[in-house]
């Protein structure tokens, strides 16, 4: 069993989640609070992925370790509407989760790129490894490949990251976004969903995590579309929150959850918020203390 690096102490939600699905939110502050996690809510987001376009805690606790990259997703284009703009839109007068705020300063990037689609780990040696699938390329057509890349890498550690890996992204997921591909298991290992683990694409993104030196484990898979992923569960200090949807898949999710994690695993049915395409790390944000 292994133990994941990332720990979350605060924890936000939209204050729109409980209106547009309060079952499957019932469920899920349910479970949160079975396991005495502490959450707050977040006004004026536009959408229920608050992920996406909230700052990214990229370094430490303090409060320039937090970056804002720019928010404009091409999946988006023709619905602004569901497009938040955190300059304008988001009230920082963060609620207190057990007992802080999260800094209201933060250093700002260009680049376009939604929370996520971006995943950050510590390797053996303690360097920092990230994730991004490739539609960070498209999205930023003013850059270079090399020339973005190594901007990244700026970005997220001023000294110079260690290791960016890009992977491809799914073409069925409208977001391209890895954290319904991909999520670090620790430093030195990844899973992956099953379904993925097959064909072409498969010999492609396994290839390319395992060149970076990362050890590849499957994960069951409840779609092959990115659309329903298991591996877009939410991890706090607590447990490990595994969104599940009524299928006969999700016994297998549970049950290879429970051997991977050396915390309790807490399934999260959510089946309405999973068929408009989200998961329990999509509309959740944190920040670790």
């Amino acid at each position: 069993m292994r133990k994941m690096t990332s720990i979350i102490q605060l924890l936000y939600f939209s204050d729109l989640l409980p209106d547009k699905y309060p079952d499957d939110s019932a469920n899920l502050f349910a479970a949160l609070e079975k396991h005495h996690v502490a959450y707050g809510f977040i006004k004026g987001a536009k959408d229920i992925r608050i992920r996406d376009f909230m700052p990214i805690q990229i370094r430490g606790r303090f409060k320039r370790d937090n970056v804002l990259f720019r928010y404009e997703p091409s999946y988006l284009k023709n619905h602004r509407d569901l497009q938040t703009d955190f300059l304008q839109d988001i009230d920082t007068n963060w609620q207190l989760v057990n007992g802080w705020r999260p800094p209201r300063d933060f250093d700002k990037s260009e680049i376009n790129l939604d929370g996520g689609n971006i995943l950050i780990s510590r390797g053996t040696r303690g360097e920092k490894v990230v994730i991004i699938s490739d539609r960070i390329f498209s999205e930023n057509p003013q850059y270079g490949k090399a020339e973005l890349v190594r901007e990244l890498a700026s970005v997220i550690d001023h000294r110079g990251c260690e290791m960016i890996i890009i992977i491809p992204s799914l073409e069925s997921d409208i977001t391209g976004h890895a954290d319904n591909m991909v999520r670090f298991l620790d430093g030195q290992t990844v899973l992956c969903n099953e379904a993925f683990l097959s064909g072409s694409f498969n010999q492609q993104l396994q290839t390319i995590l395992q060149y970076h030196g990362l050890d590849v484990l499957e994960f069951p898979s409840a779609s092959t579309d990115g659309q329903r992923s298991y591996l877009n569960y939410l991890e706090t200090d607590e447990a490990v929150f595994l969104p599940v949807f009524g299928i006969e898949a999700d016994a297998r999710a549970v049950a290879a959850a429970e051997k991977l994690f050396s915390k309790p695993v807490e399934p999260v049915m959510i089946p309405n918020i999973a068929t408009d395409g989200s998961g329990l790390h999509s509309i959740s944000w944190g920040m670790s203390y």
